[in-house]
């Protein structure tokens, strides 16, 4: 008498462990897209800090020197620390008063109209639109 023997087989075929993996490379992918531009965003916003810190210094120095701003950070009541993100910031007496660039990268430059009270943050020299990516210009 022989006896029957069942077998069951419950595994994946190698054609769906190739879709699989198609597919989970192809979600990878995008989601990196989409991750670098919202990185740098985060990172600018250092930028975006030193630059309202150089304004405040700027806007005090202004008080202090009958309305003229400073011509080089030196001169302003501020000390920044080294970053490995962004070279070492400038201030300026003319618009824009003060810019930092991200290292490689970009430069934010902020400009304050005393008429207005308005200020701008601009970012230029960007690769391929990510100022824009990033939400500038931007007022505050």
């Amino acid at each position: 008498m022989k006896q029957e023997l069942s077998y069951n087989k419950q595994a994946f075929t190698l054609s769906e462990i190739v879709i699989l993996t198609m597919v989970i490379g192809s979600l990878s992918a995008a989601a990196i897209v989409n991750y670098q531009p919202a990185v740098e965003k985060m990172r600018s916003h250092e930028g975006e800090q030193i630059l309202l810190n150089i304004l405040a210094s700027q806007k005090r120095f202004s008080l202090e020197n009958g309305g003229n701003y400073a011509n080089q950070l030196a001169d302003l009541d501020i000390e920044f620390r080294s970053s490995n993100k962004f070279n070492a910031p400038t201030a300026a007496s003319v618009n824009p008063i003060g810019s930092v660039t991200r290292t490689g990268a970009y430069t934010l430059s902020i400009a304050y109209n005393d008429n207005t009270h308005v200020t701008d943050i601009t970012c230029a020299d960007g690769p391929a639109g990510i100022c824009a990516k990033m939400g500038f210009p931007k007022q505050y």
